[in-house]
C-alpha cells in the first residue's frame, strides 16, 4: 500500500535527519570558485563543463523503490509526465502537448510527435501508461491513491492515452513525480538489472559513469529531443554520495562540492555565524507539522470540550520551537502561506485556564485526569515531540504515556487497530509542489489508513472528498479554504508548524534565481531545470 511506502520513507528521511528548513539566511562572503566547479571553455556553450553536488541518497532510477530514487538523478535522465512549476505552482509538461478532461474521471493525454528516448525509440502513449502501470506490475505502492482504472484505459493512437479513474485525485499532477519509462526497453531489461544504473530516458542526459557507493556521472546528449527549445548550458554532473550528512556539509564548505541538503543543526550554526562562499536556500515543502488524534482509538476525540482543549491548552507556536528549534516556522491554517489554497485562518491562543475550565466540563481533574497514549518512532524528532507534549499535557488534567519503538515495530502499531496509539505528530516528508490540502493530511478521510490519522467526522470527510476528487483549480481553492476553516473551527487538526527546508550552494556557482528554479524541498530537485540556458537568462 501507498500508505507503507510514504511510512517508510518518512523513516528513511528521520533517519538521515533530513533538514526542515525556515524563514531567513545570511548573505556569504565573495569566494573564488570552488573545485565543485569548472568553468565551460569558450566558445564552448555551456556555462560549466562540469558541476559536482552532494547527495544523500545514491543515484537510483526506479521510482517508488526502497531505497528511495535520487529525484536529482532522475530529473537529468528522464523527462516528467507532469511537472509543478516551484514559484508559479502551474502544472506543465515538456512532453505534452496537451491534456484535458473528457470528463470527471477521463484525462486525455496527448504527446508530442518528436519525444525520443536515448536509445533512439520513440515515446509513444503505451509508454506514458506503463510510466504509471508498471507501478501495479512490479507491486510498488508510490501512486496507490490515484485510483487508475488500468484495464479502461486506452491507447487511442501512437500518441495519444484515455486514462481512467474511479474517482479522480487532485493532487494527481503533482503528489508523486511519474518519471516517462521506455516500455520495451524496461520490459526487454527487468527491473532487476544493473542497466538500471545508466537507464534509457527522454532526458537531456545519460549516465556515463556510475560507481557503486560513491558517484554518479551525467553527461549531456548531443541528441535530445528539446534541445533546440531550450539548450543545457552544463556539459556534466557529478551526483557524489555520503554516508554521513555532516561530511557532505563540511565538503560544501570547503568547495568540494557545490550544493547539498542540510541538516537542521548545521543550518543553526549557520544562522548563527553566517557561511563562507556558501548560502542556503530554504523554504516551504508544501505541508505542516500536525497534532493528530486517533477518532477510532479513543472515544474522548469526539467530545469537543476536549479537542478545544488541546487547542488552547497547549501553546503551539512554543512547542513547535522546541521540537524544531532554528527550523520552525509558524502555521496559520492546515496550509503552508504559499500555497494557492492558503487561507489564513489564524492560530489558536493559549489559555491554559480555559482548556482547565474545558476538561472540567468534559468530566476530567487533577484527580482524574484523561489518559491518552502514543506509540512512535524512536528518533530525535519524535523524542522531543513526545517529551514536550508530556510537559504541557501535565498542566491540564492530561496524563499522557508514550512507547518509542524501532521502525518496523511503530509501523505495526500504526497499522494494527488497539494497539495503543491514540494520538500522533505527522507530516508528509514528500511535500507537496502546490501546497494541496490533501497532501499535507492524507489519510484523514480514510478509516483504513494508519489508526491515529482518520478525522470521524461526516461533514470534513465529504468536504474533504470533495476536495481530493476536483478536476477544477478554482473549485478544489474554494473547497479546500472551507476546509481549512472547518478543520480550525472544530480542533479537528492542530498545526504547529509549516514544513520548511534548507538547500546549501556555493554562491560562486549558483544564484539564488537558479536554486529556486530546481528545488522543491530537501528531497527533491529538478537538475535538469537548473541546466537548461532559460535557468542563466
Amino acid at each position: 500500500m501507498k500508505k507503507l511506502r510514504t511510512l517508510v520513507c518518512l523513516l528513511l528521511v528521520v533517519l538521515m535527519v533530513l533538514a526542515l528548513g525556515a524563514c531567513g539566511s545570511k548573505k556569504s562572503d565573495d569566494a573564488e570558485i570552488s573545485k565543485a566547479a569548472v568553468p565551460g571553455k569558450e566558445g564552448s556553450g555551456y556555462k560549466y563543463d562540469s558541476v559536482t553536488i552532494g547527495c544523500s541518497i545514491m543515484p537510483n532510477f526506479i521510482t517508488g523503490t526502497t531505497p528511495a530514487e535520487n529525484d536529482g538523478a532522475c530529473s537529468l535522465v528522464f523527462d516528467e509526465v507532469f511537472k509543478v512549476d516551484p514559484v508559479t505552482k502551474e502544472v506543465k509538461s515538456e512532453i505534452l502537448e496537451d491534456w484535458h478532461f473528457e470528463d470527471d474521471t477521463t484525462l486525455v493525454m496527448k504527446l508530442k510527435d518528436n519525444v525520443y528516448f536515448s536509445n533512439g525509440d520513440k515515446a509513444t502513449a503505451e509508454d506514458v501508461l506503463f510510466s504509471y502501470s508498471s507501478h501495479v506490475d512490479r507491486s510498488s505502492a508510490y501512486i496507490w491513491e490515484f485510483n487508475i482504472l488500468y484495464d479502461e484505459c486506452e491507447i487511442v493512437d501512437e500518441l495519444t492515452l484515455k486514462m481512467k479513474f474511479s474517482t479522480f485525485y487532485s493532487a494527481f499532477f503533482s503528489s508523486y513525480i511519474i518519471y516517462l519509462y521506455d516500455k520495451s526497453w524496461a520490459e526487454s531489461v527487468g527491473w532487476d538489472s544493473l542497466d538500471w544504473q545508466k537507464p534509457v530516458g527522454t532526458g537531456p542526459y545519460v549516465v556515463s559513469d556510475y560507481k557503486i557507493d560513491d558517484h554518479a556521472t551525467f553527461t549531456a546528449r548531443d541528441d535530445y529531443w528539446n534541445k533546440d527549445k531550450d539548450p543545457v548550458t552544463i556539459r556534466e554532473w557529478v551526483l557524489k554520495y555520503y554516508k554521513d550528512t555532516s561530511t557532505m556539509e563540511m565538503d560544501l564548505e570547503a568547495g568540494n562540492i557545490a550544493m547539498c541538503q542540510f541538516s537542521a543543526s548545521e543550518y543553526e550554526r549557520f544562522q548563527k555565524d553566517g557561511g563562507k562562499g556558501y548560502d542556503v536556500l530554504t523554504g516551504s515543502a508544501g505541508v505542516n507539522h500536525f497534532f493528530q488524534m486517533g477518532f477510532l482509538e479513543n472515544d474522548c476525540w469526539y467530545d469537543k470540550n476536549i479537542r478545544e482543549a488541546f487547542a488552547v491548552g497547549i501553546p503551539w507556536d512554543e512547542f513547535g520551537q522546541v521540537v524544531l528549534g532554528v527550523t520552525w516556522k509558524q502555521a496559520t491554517s492546515s496550509v503552508p502561506s504559499d500555497s494557492p489554497e492558503y487561507k489564513n485562518v489564524g492560530t489558536y491562543k493559549y489559555d491554559l485556564e480555559k482548556a482547565k475550565q474545558l476538561m472540567t466540563a468534559a468530566g476530567y481533574s487533577e484527580e482524574k485526569p484523561l489518559e491518552i497514549h502514543t506509540v512512535t518512532m524512536e528518533s530525535p524528532y519524535f523524542s522531543k515531540c513526545c517529551e514536550a507534549f508530556e510537559y504541557y499535557c501535565n498542566q491540564m488534567y492530561v496524563k499522557f504515556t508514550f512507547d518509542l519503538k524501532d521502525i518496523a515495530a511503530t509501523i505495526n502499531d500504526w497499522n494494527t487497530p488497539g494497539s495503543g496509539v491514540e494520538c500522533g505528530f505527522y507530516y508528509d516528508n514528500f511535500g507537496s509542489q502546490d501546497g494541496q490540502y490533501v497532501r499535507g493530511l492524507d489519510w484523514a478521510a480514510n478509516p483504513n489508513g494508519s489508526n491515529w490519522t482518520f478525522i470521524d467526522d461526516e461533514y470534513y470527510d465529504n468536504l474533504y472528498l470533495e476536495v481530493a476528487a476536483s478536476t477544477d483549480l478554482q473549485t478544489r481553492i474554494a473547497k479546500s479554504q472551507e476546509l481549512q476553516q472547518y478543520t480550525y473551527d472544530e480542533f479537528l487538526a492542530i498545526p504547529y508548524s509549516e514544513m520548511t527546508f534548507q538547500v546549501g550552494y556555493r554562491t560562486d556557482v549558483f544564484g539564488k534565481a537558479q536554486m529556486e528554479r530546481a528545488v522543491m524541498n530537501s528531497e527533491y530537485w529538478n537538475l535538469a531545470n537548473m541546466s537548461y540556458a532559460s535557468a542563466w537568462n
